[in-house]
């Protein structure tokens, strides 16, 4: 299997999301009010990236990644606890 990467590039979280996912959704609004920026990468749209996904570890949607922390699941402490560091960075993200 290759590995699918994405980049976090000049965003400051990468949400991997699936259609018709309340959760997902759910983490994009919270974003959204607290204007953090974000990609997202849709695991039903994009090929390789369900598998890369759970190859990572995670069995849940949304997969949130940022420079510092990554999680899975709709994590409103989280998403409100993020801090400039956790921000903007474009490290291996999957490290």
């Amino acid at each position: 299997m290759d590995e699918i990467k994405f980049s976090i590039g000049d965003h400051d979280a990468l949400i991997y999301t699936k259609n018709d996912c309340v959760n997902c959704d759910s983490t994009k609004s919270l974003m959204d009010e607290l204007e953090i920026n974000y990609t997202v990468v849709n695991m039903d749209e994009v090929p390789g990236a369900r598998a890369a996904v759970k190859a990572a570890g995670f069995r849940q949607a949304p997969v949130v990644i940022t420079s510092s922390t990554k999680w899975s699941g709709f994590e409103e402490a989280k998403i409100r606890g993020l801090k400039p560091r956790d921000l903007a960075a474009d490290d291996d993200i999957w490290a």
